[in-house]
């Protein structure tokens, strides 16, 4: 069972310890992060980064360059769109 241990803070982004269980039973733990205002736009709901470290990383990577991953996930949406309707599903999903 997933249990979020500890609340952290970079950036005005709240992230989060967490430790749950493998499929195997062994114990595993890292950081998720599932801030609405970071995430805003994108395709995500969640992210998560196997250390304190990396999640940092990421979160700087997300605020200082959203710009740029916006522009991406509007590209992505156009050739999805695009794909669905040649293959005859439009307005599926």
């Amino acid at each position: 069972m997933e249990e979020y241990t500890k609340k952290h803070e970079h950036r005005g982004v709240d992230f989060y310890y967490l430790e749950w269980k493998t499929w195997n039973d062994k114990d595993a733990n890292g950081y998720i992060c599932k801030n609405e205002r970071l995430l805003s736009g994108l395709n995500l709901v969640q992210f998560g980064m196997p250390t304190k470290y990396l999640m940092k990383q990421k979160i700087n990577d997300l605020l200082d360059y959203k710009h740029k991953y916006l522009e991406d996930q509007e590209q992505y949406d156009k050739a999805a769109e695009e794909y669905m309707s040649k293959i005859g599903t439009e307005g599926d999903g």
